[in-house]
């Protein structure tokens, strides 16, 4: 049809010309020469200039034009009699009353008035100066036309499209352009923006179309000043948004552009991306995960060889080989004629279309797909719950941390199971499970701790950060204590000793690993037993070494609290040395901070402390006054927490468990207590229940570990001591 087109436009513009200059002027010449200048420009593909200036011929040279003044039926017959042939092949005779006559002879019927006259050659003359201009007009656009490919070319460099595609696209659109001109007129709405002709193409159901639409949506969205625009029409454009993520799950190989480029353009909308309103959209994202390893990691008995896909991997791989000793063959060359290619490359640079840029390894799919659920995770809790609905999804991400994986796929994975095993509420719930019952993650877990590789610090964090989040569970927990080499790489990397310069890394790093170990020593004596055992005798020494530095003080305070509540049948004489010289140091803090999740944590500490060796602690608080200060914190702190929060949910009950333990070993604090109105203090806590304090922490709005000895239970013991010793 493209052969087609312009000979069809030939064939009826050179009839037109022949029926025109027949009955016109009778001349071959005139027919012979606007048949050759039609040809020439119709080669040429332009049919407008044969057409503009016909306009401007015909306006000039004024034809005979019949006028009729008064029958206008009998001039209508004669136009469509000189249009058209007759049977026989030859026009019929005009037969023209004599009230008409042709204006070329400027006669006019009996008794036309001098008025009607003049009107009427008036009125022709405006007529041909209209299409005088109209031509002249049309012939200055046809010129202008030529020159037009400079500006399609600044807009391909403007755009940053590249290839051959980004010229192919700015024709598309120049042509679109132009319809809506012509059908629509000059003064008519028309929607010239780039960015939505891309989003037309990506909606029509074209594959090149399709192809080129989302190559130049992936283009604007690597622009600032484009990509803000874009996403605001992307986000509200439910059918582009459909047909990108449908797109992911193109699987074919001549699909793997596409496909490749619409992960791209659905990374940056992911971040404000509701999965939830467009149906199959997670299948989609999750297909991009689908890779041959998956296979390959079945066992010899179920694994179905094929000779034939062997055969191709061969080929491929020989290939391959082959392109890079090209490649290095014509580098070699370019090197010996550089400095005659370098004139050309100057100006090539400054006028030739960028090349398309070589996809690197970040440009994996799997990875692509990884940072797509991450930041829908980070958008919105529903986008975990259909994360956590989608069939083997979980299992494909947990994948990825084999030791085998590339660094930055190992790397974004655990990142994406850090965020998931972080999600609050039921769903967060789900997730852990899910991930705690795949049989090779807590084995990836302990090669990425033990992993002594230098720049890997950041991937321990993670493996910490998912095992802090899964020993949430109680069994979890158990499981990860019964691996002794998961608790060995944690405490090692909690009681790395960094120069002063260590780096945000390094410590962020110590942190998690205190953080994991804390949670795993909640309500485990077993694992409290092991951390004893593989750290030595100087682990108590060095966490109450790290609680007098502010950076590590909440950390190291939680896992020595839960240390002496589980496992102070374990201590040394030494440990509780330790102890009795970290004491002081903790009470201290307990009269100084204003932070309440500090407090709380320490006040914890010191309550445990009390038990464990209360003739030391009855000695320290005899030591500088210290009694007085400590028990007016204490009451103060109650009145303060009225409503306690999930950041610090346990600070009335630790509170309450340190009055037990101080008049347990001393009846006389009673009075203090008394005298300090801590009475009224316990009586405000009993009378302003709360649920938020029947657990140990918080995760968003889900209360987890349960205590089993309810608040209420405490402030009245507490209060019958105070009451019992003061009569």
């Amino acid at each position: 049809m493209l052969f087609l087109r312009p000979v069809i436009l030939f064939l009826c513009t050179g009839a037109a010309i022949v029926i025109f200059g027949y009955r016109s002027w009778h001349g071959l010449g005139f027919i012979v020469f606007f048949l050759i200048f039609a040809l020439v420009l119709e080669s040429f593909g332009n049919l407008q200039i044969p057409a503009a200036v016909a306009r401007v011929v015909i306006a000039m040279v004024q034809p005979t034009t019949l006028i009729c003044v008064d029958n206008v039926q009998t001039f209508a017959k004669a136009v469509v009699k000189i249009l058209f042939y007759t049977q026989a092949g030859e026009y019929e005779p005009l037969d023209i009353p004599t009230s008409c006559s042709w204006a070329g002879e400027r006669n006019y019927s009996d008794g036309t008035t001098e008025d009607t006259k003049k009107n009427i050659m008036f009125s022709l003359n405006i007529f041909y100066v209209i299409v005088l201009i109209q031509g002249a007009l049309y012939i200055v656009a046809c010129v202008l036309e030529i020159f037009s490919f400079i500006l399609r070319i600044i807009l391909v460099h403007q755009s940053r499209f590249r290839r051959p595609w980004g010229m192919k696209c700015i024709n598309q659109y120049y042509s679109y352009i132009f319809e809506q001109c012509i059908s629509g007129g000059v003064l008519s709405k028309m929607n010239m923006e780039l960015t939505s002709f891309a989003m037309d193409l990506t909606d029509s159901d074209s594959p090149s179309n399709q192809l080129d639409g989302v190559r130049m949506l992936h283009s604007f969205l690597k622009r600032k000043n484009t990509k803000a625009l874009l996403l605001f029409r992307l986000s509200t454009s439910t059918k582009t948004l459909e047909r990108s993520i449908s797109m992911l799950g193109w699987t074919a190989p001549e699909d793997a552009e596409i496909r490749l480029l619409a992960a791209k353009v659905v990374v940056e909308l992911a971040r404000s991306l509701q999965v939830i309103a467009i149906p199959g959209s997670m299948q989609n994202i999750s297909s991009l995960l689908d890779t041959d390893n998956q296979l390959r990691q079945r066992s010899p008995l179920l694994y179905t060889y094929d000779s034939q896909e062997e055969r191709q991997r061969t080929i491929a791989d020989t290939g391959n080989g082959q392109e890079h000793l090209d490649q290095d063959h014509l580098l070699h060359n370019n090197q010996e004629n550089s400095w005659i290619l370098g004139c050309w490359e100057l100006i090539s640079k400054c006028w030739s279309i960028p090349k398309e840029e070589t996809f690197i390894e970040q440009d994996r799919l799997p990875l692509l797909g990884m940072s797509i659920l991450a930041r829908l995770a980070n958008c919105d809790p529903n986008n975990c719950v259909e994360i956590g609905r989608a069939r083997d999804l979980i299992p494909k991400i947990i994948g990825y941390t084999d030791g085998t994986q590339p660094k930055i796929l190992k790397g974004s994975s655990l990142k994406l199971l850090g965020r998931l095993s972080n999600t609050g509420g039921e769903i967060g719930i789900i997730l852990r499970q899910k991930m705690s019952g795949h049989p090779f993650l807590l084995r990836n877990l302990e090669e990425v701790l033990d992993d002594d590789i230098e720049g890997w610090q950041e991937h321990k964090k993670l493996a910490a950060e998912i095992l802090r989040n899964l020993a949430i569970n109680e069994n979890t927990r158990q499981e990860i204590g019964s691996i002794q080499a998961i608790i060995s790489s944690l405490i090692q990397a909690f009681l790395a000793q960094h120069p002063p310069s260590n780096t945000y890394s390094d410590r962020s790093l110590k942190i998690t690993a205190g953080q994991a170990l804390a949670m795993l020593a909640m309500e485990s004596v077993n694992n409290c037993s092991t951390m004893l055992k593989e750290a030595g005798n100087a682990f108590i020494r060095e966490l109450t070494v790290m609680i007098q530095d502010d950076k590590y003080k909440y950390v190291s305070a939680s896992l020595l609290q839960n240390l002496c509540l589980h496992a102070q049948s374990k201590f040394s004489s030494s440990d509780l040395t330790e102890l009795s010289g970290s004491l002081r140091q903790v009470l201290h803090g307990i009269t100084d901070t204003t932070v309440a999740t500090k407090r709380e944590v320490l006040i914890g500490l010191s309550s445990q402390i009390c038990h464990v060796i209360p003739e030391d602690f009855a000695i320290e608080l005899e030591h500088d006054q210290i009694k007085e200060t400590l028990v007016k914190k204490l009451v103060e702190a109650l009145n303060s927490n009225t409503k306690p929060t999930a950041q610090c949910p346990r600070i009335r009950r630790v509170i309450v468990e340190q009055v037990i333990y101080m008049m347990e070993i001393n009846s006389s604090y009673a009075t203090c207590f008394d005298e300090c109105q801590m009475m009224q203090a316990l009586s405000m806590v009993e009378a302003t229940p709360s649920k938020v304090e029947n657990y140990r922490l918080f995760m968003g709005n889900e209360g987890l570990m349960e205590y089993s000895i309810p608040l209420s239970n405490l402030v009245a013991r507490a209060k019958e001591e105070i009451m019992h010793h003061v009569k």
